[in-house]
């Protein structure tokens, strides 16, 4: 009894992939506790985070990290970034699966489909995962060195680049 070849080949595809689901429902469940997290504090910080926008500077650093002095909720904020940065971890791999899949739809024949076209397709949220990463870290960094007075201004600027960075890699390299 003969098993057609397009048959046998779906079925070695398809479980060759690992299944996107699973990694969708644990990164939409971590980021639902994270920001469940963030919504309850958020009328103490009273402002917009950092990472939120495109890009951020000195200025934004400093008004957002004096509220949170004032407001002496500082380590609240240090608690959600220590959140924030394990969502990398968390998104890259679903987001990986996720463009590996949209790929797939596409068809050997596309020029997307390539090998070397699908690995930095793929790979991007890998890289926004790294910028995301030295991101939270940076915010993070300048919370902790905060005197009461001023940011320190590489560090912000280093923080602003680096959520930029990240944007990009999810906007602009996928395309």
């Amino acid at each position: 009894h003969a098993v057609p070849f397009a048959m046998v080949q779906s079925q070695a595809k398809s479980s060759s992939t690992p299944p996107l689901k699973p990694f969708v429902l644990a990164t939409l469940a971590y980021y639902g506790l994270m920001y469940r997290h963030l919504h309850l504090y958020m009328p103490l910080f009273k402002t917009q985070l950092l990472d939120t926008k495109a890009l951020w500077a000195t200025e934004a650093a400093q008004n957002l990290i004096q509220r949170l002095h004032f407001r002496s909720i500082i380590p609240v904020a240090k608690q959600f970034y220590y959140y924030d940065l394990c969502f990398p971890f968390i998104y890259g791999p679903c987001l990986y699966l996720f463009y590996g899949y949209l790929l797939s739809m596409h068809g050997p024949n596309s020029p997307k489909n390539k090998p070397s076209g699908r690995s930095g397709i793929c790979l991007t949220p890998f890289l926004a995962g790294f910028f995301d990463t030295l991101e939270n870290l940076a915010i993070l960094a300048l919370m902790h060195y905060y005197d009461g007075k001023k940011v320190i201004r590489e560090l912000a600027l280093f923080g602003g680049m680096m959520t930029l960075c990240k944007w990009n890699s999810f906007v602009v390299l996928p395309l």
